[in-house]
């Protein structure tokens, strides 16, 4: 009676054109994400999630690599502790905007407060992919973000994270051979809903740290109309964005786009 099961399949199809040095790179990209969620209730504060996941590359039959595999992705529990959210465990992270960060992380986040909202998360963010393309094991993070609605149409979100890599120091390198760096982010947004249905919001991101002379400051902003809500069948939106990004202000980012090394930025 306390435990819940369900998932979700998406299908996802990319067409892209890549240049680099002059030489145009043109592919495709045709792809199927499978996930079961595991829900349940461990008493009256606390909640365990886990999540198994499986995508295939359906070029490939998905039998390339290591796609016949099903991993245990996700495994964590949240709870309340006198009025304080608590998460712990391998998590789905996504903070601001998600420009910085949008994947899974191993570590604890507390989040508090009503008008002005408070996340503190420490741990080590998991993709091992952006900029460097840092293994996960060498990288601890430390983060805090804020969100205050000044409005009911206006809000504001902040975010500052440091990027400690010396848990892989002693190697210098990481398997990709490039050198480990520490680093430090930070994040200012804005965003406006016009009505109901319409709404933007845009960011200005600062990596320390300059990597491959991509720069350090970073901007993107979206137009959204309505939107789609997985519950609510008939659902549909649509948006537009627009992103100029340096290599430092992407660990591993919520934008959608080829595997193309983020060490170059990207526009």
């Amino acid at each position: 009676d306390n435990v819940t099961i369900g998932g979700e399949m998406r299908f996802r199809y990319m067409n892209y054109e890549h240049k680099d040095l002059g030489v145009k790179d043109k592919a495709h990209n045709a792809e199927l994400r499978t996930r079961l969620f595991i829900n349940g209730e461990i008493n009256d504060n606390f909640k365990a999630t886990a999540m198994l996941e499986n995508t295939q590359n359906l070029k490939t039959n998905g039998r390339a690599d290591d796609e016949s595999n099903t991993e245990f992705a996700r495994a964590y529990v949240t709870g309340d502790i006198n009025g304080v959210e608590v998460k712990a465990g391998r998590f789905d992270y996504l903070p601001v905007n998600g420009i910085f960060f949008d994947d899974d992380m191993d570590g604890v986040a507390v989040s508090f407060g009503n008008k002005l909202k408070t996340t503190l998360t420490y741990g080590r963010m998991t993709s091992g992919e952006g900029y460097q393309n840092m293994d996960a094991a060498a990288v601890n993070t430390a983060g805090v973000e804020m969100a205050y609605d000044v409005t009911d149409k206006l809000g504001v979100k902040a975010a500052y994270f440091s990027v400690d890599a010396k848990a892989n120091e002693e190697l210098g390198y990481n398997s990709n051979g490039l050198a480990i760096n520490d680093n430090k982010v930070a994040e200012l947004s804005a965003s406006y809903a016009f009505d109901k249905n319409v709404s933007m919001w845009a960011e200005y991101i600062n990596s320390k740290e300059d990597f491959a002379n991509t720069g350090k400051d970073g901007w993107a902003t979206s137009l959204s109309y309505k939107g789609v809500n997985a519950a609510q069948k008939g659902s549909w939106g649509a948006y537009v964005t627009y992103y100029d990004l340096p290599a430092g202000t992407m660990l591993a980012t919520t934008f959608d786009y080829p595997n193309w090394d983020t060490e170059s930025g990207i526009k």
